[in-house]
């Protein structure tokens, strides 16, 4: 009895995630909008973002490792994204945006904890002399602290998201 109750509730939740998926269009994005702009600076949080994740070359010609903290997330949180997924979408009655609220405010906190606590390339002596500390990606926290999430009905590319990431020259 309780098989065929929780393969019901399955194909019920498995039918509304097909219908979501086929005619909502909603998408949940987790990044960076592309208009936050770090403070007393000439810099958006994406071009922040992006130059930590792939790694840049700076005006005076120093090279700046890549610190994918994006990648890092998304590999070690998507299978746990996904099984919250499809636990929650039951346990909120099959309420897609509650479910994608849920998903988003947890993949918010896994990407701060990847900033916090990744594997990373080891900062230079110059820049922990200046920074005061060892810790990659972490100086002012603007950009840890500008991380956000939206639940759309797709279309929007004015965000730099964990699903699509892109490099923005």
């Amino acid at each position: 009895m309780k098989v065929n109750i929780k393969q019901q509730t399955n194909n019920k939740a498995q039918q509304k995630i097909k219908k979501f998926i086929e005619d909502s269009k909603n998408e949940l994005k987790v990044g960076f909008l592309e208009n936050s702009k770090y403070p007393d600076e000439d810099i958006t949080t994406v071009q922040v973002a992006v130059n930590n994740e792939y790694g840049h070359i700076t005006k005076d010609g120093a090279v700046v490792p890549a610190r994918p903290f994006m990648k890092q997330t998304v590999e070690k949180n998507k299978s746990r994204w996904m099984n919250l997924f499809e636990k929650k979408i039951e346990q909120f009655d099959l309420d897609i945006i509650k479910t994608l609220n849920f998903i988003g405010l947890v993949a918010v906190g896994d990407m701060k904890d990847t900033i916090v606590n990744g594997s990373f390339a080891p900062l230079s002596k110059e820049t922990i002399e200046r920074k005061g500390t060892s810790k990659p990606l972490i100086d002012t926290t603007h950009m840890m602290n500008s991380i956000e999430y939206e639940i759309t009905k797709g279309g929007n590319k004015k965000w730099l998201m964990l699903q699509n990431l892109q490099r923005v020259q």
